[in-house]
């Protein structure tokens, strides 16, 4: 097996990791947006004159959400844009 073909096959493993990590970490942003949209709709609500006590579930639902995707968020560096060429070791 020559050098390139195994530099062609680590180059394509490390980028499709990292672009199901960027993938992850997009769909979780995502989510987070969502969440605090949707609380912040549900406080409009409740200025507008909506009890509080029909909202009050939905409110600790999107509560729930948010902790749960922060924490997910956490630990979870955003992930390298940088991609390997699969042909860079073929370079002179």
């Amino acid at each position: 097996m020559k050098i390139s073909q195994t530099a062609f096959g680590c180059s394509t493993a490390r980028n499709r990791l990292q672009a199901e990590a960027s993938a992850n970490r997009t769909a979780l942003d995502k989510d987070l947006a969502t969440t605090k949209k949707d609380h912040a709709k549900l406080v409009e609500a409740i200025i507008a004159g909506v009890p509080a006590e029909q909202v009050k579930d939905r409110s600790i639902e999107l509560d729930a959400a948010h902790t749960e995707i922060e924490a997910k968020l956490a630990p979870e560096a955003a992930p390298s844009p940088i991609r390997i060429h699969p042909k860079m070791a073929d370079l002179p």
